[in-house]
């Protein structure tokens, strides 16, 4: 469920449970890639509102961007997009120690890249630990590549 909060023209997403628990599964989940520097939007657990009932829900603001997943190849092309397009050594160094740590601790890793702006505009959704994402290591390739040509100018 999308919705805009009165405190922000950002608008969160939620995902409506039952019970408490469920919620804060999927929170503690996100607590372990934040605690890794993974970087996330904003998130948490509250009590909604909705249809005039009472959920417990796991919410993440929403981020700018274009979407990639890297568990498919052709929505990987935005972050290499974003990669190619750097030209500051250090956002690619640690973008490519993030990486890293995606490819041991995300299981199907996605999220939104801001291709055109400087720094390092990545955030991941969707977070699913532990898991693996085998394909970022093809991002890590291509930060290592893009650093090499930087470093030859």
């Amino acid at each position: 469920m999308k919705c805009t909060t009165q405190q922000s023209t950002h608008q969160n997403y939620y995902k409506l449970f039952n019970d408490p628990a469920s919620a804060t599964a999927i929170e503690n989940q996100w607590n372990i890639a934040d605690i890794k520097g993974i970087l996330l939007p904003a998130y948490g657990v509250k009590t909604v509102k909705y249809k005039d009932k009472e959920f417990n829900a796991f919410w993440s603001q929403e981020v700018p961007g274009t979407f990639f997943q890297l568990q498919k190849p052709g929505k990987m092309k935005p972050i290499l997009d974003w990669v190619n397009k750097q030209q500051d050594k250090i956002v690619l160094t640690r973008a490519k120690s993030m990486f890293e740590k995606v490819r041991k601790l995300l299981g199907d890793a996605q999220g939104f890249v801001e291709i055109d702006k400087p720094g390092l505009n990545i955030k991941f959704i969707d977070i699913n630990t532990p898991g693996t994402s085998p394909n970022a290591e093809t991002v890590v390739s291509e930060i290592e590549k893009r650093l090499t040509f930087l470093n030859a100018k």
